[in-house]
This record gives C-alpha cells, structure tokens and sequence, in this order.
C-alpha cells in the first residue's frame, strides 16, 4: 500500500487489495501445480530455490546495503525475477513434452518387434511393455507441452542461470532510473533500525 497510496490508503482498501494478491499468488500457484506435478521433489525444490535467487534475493541483498535503492527496484526486482524463472522453466526440459515420450515409446515399438520378425518369442513383461509402448504412442504422438512446444527450448532444467543475473540486473536498472530522494534519504534511520531495533514497537494489550 505504500507503493499505490503512499501510505494513505484506508482499510477497506488495503483488504482489496490482499484479497486480490491472495487470488493472484494462489491462482498462479495452482496453475504450476498442475504443469509440475510429474516433477520430483528434489527439482521442484531446485525450482524454487531459483525463484527465490532471482526475486527475493537481490530486493533483500540491495535494502540492506544499498543507499539508493527504492520501492521501484523492490517491484521490479520481485516481479520481473519471479515472471523470468517461470518463463525459464516453461520452455525448459522440467516441462512434459508429449511427441518425446512418443518418440521413446516407438524406438520400444520398433525393437521388440523387430525381435519378434527376427523369430523370437516374447516374455509376457515384453508384451506387456510393448503394449504399453504402443499405447503412449498413440496418446502422445500428436501432443505438445503445456505452452504449444515440441521440444524445450531452454536446455538447462535450473532457469537459475539466467533469472538470476536478469533479477539483479533490472534491480539495479529500476532504482537507478526512478530514484526517489525521500527513500534515500531514510536510509541510514532504517538501516540503525534495522540492525540495532531501536525504535521497534513494543506489543500492545488488546
């Protein structure tokens, strides 16, 4: 609220406005969800460790020891890290790509029935597997990915290496192109206050 009133927004504003965030976060939330749920938990944690490098690290990293750094850098810094690393990861090998689980599926298809050609007898696991291969074919031979691609287009399963330096970068890029004086010259009060907590409120008795 500071950012979109200055402070003097009131309070059925201020729900407004976290009912609205809460929608949002939660929406993108489940939408991720669902693109990664054939995901291990391992990547998935690789995953968000990305989002975190590349949002939250650089605003944190800045507040703390930069003078100039404003709320412009802030919301750049957050939106733009967090909207690049998951536009990484949507064209990246961490997505499902239908036409390559059918391609793995035929070269299943092609080799045991060339065995089969070749006169050999199958074991009912190699029957059974190649069913299964031929009905993935099917199912997948026509399929793309959850943004339209075939293939990924990102080679790397951590989008990390290229949202992180984008993060800082527009960090940096925000608060220097709409400085604000008043931010700058509040640093030193917060910075004493944040590392001495002086002036903390005490809690009060409801």
């Amino acid at each position: 609220m500071n950012v979109i009133k200055s402070g003097k927004a009131d309070q059925r504003t201020q729900i407004k406005v976290a009912r609205f965030a809460s929608f949002f976060v939660g929406a993108i939330a489940i939408v991720l969800g669902i693109a990664c749920e054939n995901l291990n938990i391992a990547q998935l944690v690789g995953l968000a460790l990305a989002v975190v490098a590349s949002a939250n690290f650089p605003v944190l990293l800045f507040a703390l020891f930069w003078k100039r750094f404003n709320s412009a850098g802030i919301i750049a810094g957050l939106v733009v890290g967090t909207v690049v690393t998951i536009a990484v990861l949507m064209v990246s090998p961490n997505m499902t790509y239908p036409k390559k689980i059918a391609a793995d599926a035929q070269k299943i298809v092609v080799t045991l029935e060339k065995k089969q050609a070749e006169g050999a007898v199958l074991s009912d696991k190699d029957l059974k597997t190649l069913e299964k291969a031929k009905a993935d074919y099917e199912k997948n031979k026509d399929g793309t990915s959850l943004v339209g691609l075939d293939a990924p287009l990102f080679p790397l399963k951590n989008p990390g290496i290229v949202s992180v330096p984008i993060g800082f970068l527009v960090t940096i890029a925000a608060t220097l192109l709409f400085r604000n004086k008043r931010e700058e010259e509040m640093f030193e009060e917060l910075f004493v206050r944040q590392t001495t907590g002086y002036g903390v409120a005490k809690a009060a008795k409801h």
